[in-house]
């Protein structure tokens, strides 16, 4: 049952990572993106941009999730309280 418990919190961790530096990368260059058509008249997002977001997510999400997994600790059990 141990196992299964750091099975679901390593994939909690990972995918929670991956998602979040996702939005955040792709979101900030489409920022970027929307103000340099709003000032300049040129959208300058290029379907690389994702890609290369993803690939990053990817990876530190990954690294990060392990990581964090592996420095978590279970608290022990209490015992039950007899009355």
């Amino acid at each position: 049952m141990m196992q299964n418990k750091k099975i679901k919190l390593l994939i909690l961790l990972i995918s929670s990572w991956v998602v979040g530096l996702f939005i955040i990368l792709v979101g900030g260059r489409m920022l970027i993106s929307l103000a340099s058509y709003f000032l300049l008249g040129d959208f300058d997002f290029h379907r690389n941009d994702l890609i290369r977001g993803a690939e990053i997510s990817i990876g530190c999400g990954v690294i990060i999730g392990i990581g964090q997994c592996l420095m978590s600790k279970e608290k022990p059990a209490s015992p039950p309280d007899p009355k």
